[in-house]
């Protein structure tokens, strides 16, 4: 009897659909009614795979030409200051540093020769093409803290020289409220000049101090305490 309850229930077993085969064929079913749709969303697919790939690398190629001619730049760059001054090395490049900018205006090399141009334009004491630069420069490295800072400093050195304290003042204090802020000694020590100037004597006073309690033995400490003798 056991035998034979065993085999019926086998043969039930038998006389059930296979969930896998039921799936498979729900799945052909629905193929074959719906064909056109199922091509046309595999075609889509495809070829938005190799248009991802397409555009990686070319993403790719793009960015070592711009890589190539930031190197060439830079070439010309070195041999320029072998003869010329700040302000003949500015007027020989820029047309170069102009067509990069244009032909690669997104890629990294390209930010890095807007960043290197601004500071060539601010030795040529261009002060309006440099301002423009570092601005843009600064949206570059919106996310990158070390050449963001880098950009302010430079930015507070442009308004210095025409000033402007209070917006050379206003960008060193960015750096100093950002995240792990490079040479802090440094931008303090300029901080403490730009007050000065503004004839902010006990923010100056305030600066020097900072740096004496917070690096006493930086360089601009041992400056910091003749200044407050």
């Amino acid at each position: 009897m056991a035998q034979e309850r065993i085999s019926r229930s086998r043969k039930r077993e038998l006389e059930e659909p296979d969930e896998f085969i039921t799936l498979s064929s729900r799945i052909a079913g629905f193929a074959s009614a719906h064909a056109k749709q199922v091509i046309t969303g595999f075609i889509i697919v495809l070829v938005m795979v190799i248009a991802f790939s397409g555009l990686r690398y070319y993403s790719i190629q793009t960015e070592k030409k711009a890589e190539i001619k930031l190197e060439k730049i830079l070439m010309e760059l070195e041999k320029a200051r072998e003869n010329k001054n700040p302000e003949e090395v500015f007027k020989a490049l820029k047309p170069e540093f102009e067509n990069m900018m244009v032909v690669f205006p997104r890629k990294k090399a390209s930010k890095a020769a807007r960043l290197l141009f601004a500071g060539l334009a601010f030795q040529a004491e261009d002060s309006s093409m440099a301002l423009k630069l570092y601005e843009q420069s600064l949206k570059d490295y919106e996310d990158e803290p070390f050449f963001k800072n880098l950009v302010l400093k430079n930015l507070a050195n442009i308004f210095e020289q025409e000033k402007d304290y209070a917006k050379a003042i206003s960008h060193l204090e960015m750096i100093l409220n950002s995240q792990n802020p490079e040479m802090k000694d440094e931008v303090l020590f300029h901080l403490a000049r730009l007050h000065g100037a503004n004839n902010m004597k006990d923010q100056e006073m305030d600066d020097y101090k900072k740096i004496i309690a917070e690096f006493p033995d930086s360089e601009y400490a041992k400056i910091a305490n003749t200044k407050i003798q």
